[in-house]
């Protein structure tokens, strides 16, 4: 896969049914890697955008080892709780000055 990692290579090889029924191939090509961070969860860290040969772009990442499919719902609540976090952490910040 064109613009692969050691990470995501390692999924698609774990997951090959998956990745062959997603149209993961040889010919597909990954646009973005981009963190997913988790409250108290130390996997299952990256997503990425990936284009496959007939010009789709789909949203992968890992959930406990496979490899599935995400979508804009999943990407827009993790911005939600991002931003609740960061919220939280600006008032922690200004308690301390």
């Amino acid at each position: 896969m064109e613009n692969s990692d050691m990470y995501l290579e390692h999924y698609l090889a774990k997951n090959k049914q998956e990745a062959d029924r997603l149209g993961l191939n040889d010919e597909a090509k990954v646009i973005l890697r981009f963190d997913i961070l988790w409250s108290g969860w130390e996997c299952d860290y990256y997503g990425w955008i990936v284009e496959t040969k007939d010009g789709k772009r789909i949203a992968i990442s890992t959930d406990h080892g496979f490899l599935v499919e995400i979508d804009s719902k999943f990407l827009c609540e993790k911005i939600t709780m991002y931003k609740a976090v960061a919220k939280e952490t600006e008032k922690a910040v200004l308690m301390l000055v």
